[in-house]
């Protein structure tokens, strides 16, 4: 499986005897499932989108949804501030409609710095439910979520969910990060 990543220098190198990741999907179980059966994206629990100044031009209503930025709920917050890395699961079946922008402002809530330490690593596992599924590979994926604007260690990494191929070399790379913390 391909990997793409983002070389970063670590000027901390503390090593820690415990993994604190957290591992976040924007859907329940049951709501990939309806979503599947749908064709639709389904809604997430963990992020509230917060307001903007009203637009008075255009579709304003769908403007401000695209560029408002998301806050995660305050449970999700405690979680956040204590992890050592990030781990998301991106859906990269080529057949699905994706709206990257708003995964990217997601992801940017999850990963804030006022909730922990900026240098924290992300692990986008570009996932398709079997090996026989059209995929968008890791590097695609990696650019629509512009991970190259990140200021912190990154690795995008194509992995099924039936076989789990490329996965173990993304937790590899993680713990490997989080030890260079």
């Amino acid at each position: 499986m391909p990997i793409f990543q983002e070389k970063t220098q670590h000027k901390n190198k503390r090593t820690f005897t415990k993994l604190r990741t957290r591992l976040w999907e924007n859907e329940s179980r049951k709501e990939r499932e309806c979503a599947r059966i749908e064709e639709n994206a389904a809604i997430s629990k963990l992020f509230v989108q917060q307001e903007v100044a009203d637009l008075d031009q255009g579709d304003a209503e769908s403007a401000v949804r695209l560029a408002a930025p998301y806050s995660i709920i305050p449970q999700v917050q405690k979680v956040c501030s204590v992890v050592d890395g990030f781990i998301y699961v991106a859906n990269a079946e080529a057949r699905r409609k994706h709206e990257r922008e708003v995964e990217l402002l997601q992801i940017k809530a999850m990963i804030d710095p006022a909730l922990g330490s900026p240098r924290r690593p992300l692990l986008v596992l570009c996932c398709v439910s079997r090996p026989d599924v059209h995929r968008i590979p890791c590097v695609y994926v990696s650019h629509q979520l512009q991970l190259t604007l990140l200021d912190r260690p990154w690795m995008a990494q194509d992995t099924d969910a039936e076989s789990l191929v490329g996965f173990l070399e993304g937790i590899e790379w993680i713990l490997r990060e989080v030890g260079r913390l």
